[in-house]
């Protein structure tokens, strides 16, 4: 692998989910379930739009981790390879859909998968950021992290029950969240 491609950051797509906490919005049918990244806002795609914000910031290959042949093929169907949005996109296979329910567990089965050696942004594709990916790099390079982990503030009664807690440091202009 050229050491081009290993200083590029990939953006990794988390769209693993089968959208149950975000109903009735998910619900097609009573029987279908639309997958999270579909989610309509504001005349697109929630996935379309965490792939415009990582490419204007300079990721141009992606790689999306689904679980189920329903939500492969629905997000497939609306991103393709990329092609309509100027970058490379590639699906982790089924084979390890076991593996896509969780975040790290997903993201790590497939690095391997991928066989992926450089920077990764990792992201949900249910969720929209404001960040500085040059920012977030710089700060990971200057303090020579092995993970950096941009979060997003909140009381503990709007995660209660819903998310984990990390520990912080105080924190970096990198994220404006």
């Amino acid at each position: 692998m050229s050491t081009d491609r290993n200083r590029e950051t990939v953006g990794i797509l988390l769209a693993g989910g089968r959208g149950e906490r975000a109903k009735p919005i998910t619900l097609k049918s009573p029987d279908h379930i639309r997958s999270k990244a579909l989610i309509p806002f504001a005349g697109r795609r929630l996935v379309e739009w965490v792939v415009d914000a990582c490419r204007e910031q300079g990721i141009r290959r992606f790689y999306v981790v689904t679980h189920g042949l329903e939500n492969r093929t629905q997000i497939k169907l609306l991103l393709g390879h990329g092609e309509r949005y100027g970058v490379d996109i590639t699906y982790s296979r089924s084979r390890f859909d076991r593996y896509n329910v969780g975040s790290a567990g997903a993201t790590l089965h497939n690095l391997e998968q991928w066989d992926l050696q450089g920077r990764a942004l990792v992201l949900p594709v249910d969720s929209l950021f404001d960040f500085d990916l040059g920012a977030m790099e710089a700060a990971h390079a200057g303090h020579g992290a092995l993970v950096t982990v941009a979060a997003v503030r909140r009381t503990a009664e709007e995660i209660a029950g819903k998310y984990g807690a990390p520990r912080t440091a105080p924190p970096t202009p990198a994220c404006r969240c």
